[in-house]
């Protein structure tokens, strides 16, 4: 199998707003930030991804509780590529800090090592990972061995991605158009009935950076006057399609 793992250490800001004020964020600091150059021409790429979680959603739980340490595993692929690749990703978070580990390879890898979506009624755990020497793989077996891990929930959405021009690993992404669903967790048929998470007038935008935040971008933070916001994407999936927007 054709794959390489990756590891990124860093600190995430989130901010909830509207999508209008979210493009004038970005457009307010223009000249410190450029388009990443792996998006589409309109600089934008769709992202869409397969989360894993028991079905007591014990990782729902540990986000909404606030632990220190917690993971999630998921799938994820870049829906506006013609490569049928995938990546594998356990994101840890160990306090304030942002933890990422992948590994890429095809979806029908990725299936034949984490339970398949065809496996969601039954809860077999299929594949093995004997003779695949890749840490982010044994790992994630361990997560699935550890909390009878299944697949979940797909969570799609429009990116814009934008990175800096003088400070190293500083990124801002506007995540918009971000919706859910319960079914086609294989990307097998065409998306259809998906439910809006978030309202389509909505967009997060991340902050993702290394050490520090430069002191142009925390004056412009003040002066928009944003919110930082503890937002799960994968929580707000959960939170409206299984438990009817009862706890967010």
């Amino acid at each position: 199998m054709s794959k390489y793992e990756r590891l990124f250490n860093r600190y995430e800001l989130k901010y909830e707003m509207p999508l209008d004020e979210a493009r004038a964020f970005i457009g307010g600091i223009a000249d410190y930030m450029e388009p990443d150059p792996f998006a589409g021409s309109d600089g934008k790429y769709r992202i869409s991804s397969l989360y894993y979680d028991s079905l007591e959603h014990d990782f729902f739980w540990e986000k909404l509780e606030g632990l220190k340490f917690r993971r999630k595993l998921r799938v994820r692929r870049y829906q506006d590529s013609d490569d049928d690749f995938c990546m594998v990703e356990i994101k840890q978070r160990v306090d304030r800090t942002v933890q990422k580990r992948r590994v890429q390879m095809s979806l029908s890898e990725a299936f034949s090592v984490l339970p398949a979506p065809k496996d969601y009624v039954t809860g077999e755990i299929v594949g093995s990972v004997e003779g695949v020497d890749v840490g982010v793989l044994a790992e994630a077996r361990y997560l699935v061995a550890s909390y009878d891990l299944l697949p979940m929930i797909v969570i799609n959405y429009t990116r814009e991605a934008y990175q800096s021009c003088y400070s190293s690993g500083l990124r801002i992404t506007i995540d918009s158009n971000l919706k859910c669903r319960t079914h086609n967790l294989d990307w097998s048929e065409p998306t259809g009935g998906e439910h809006y998470f978030l309202s389509p007038n909505t967009a997060v935008v991340e902050i993702k950076f290394n050490e520090t935040v430069p002191r142009w971008l925390t004056q412009h933070v003040a002066d928009f006057e944003c919110t930082l916001e503890r937002i799960s994407k994968y929580c707000h999936g959960i939170n409206e399609l299984v438990y009817d927007r009862q706890f967010i």
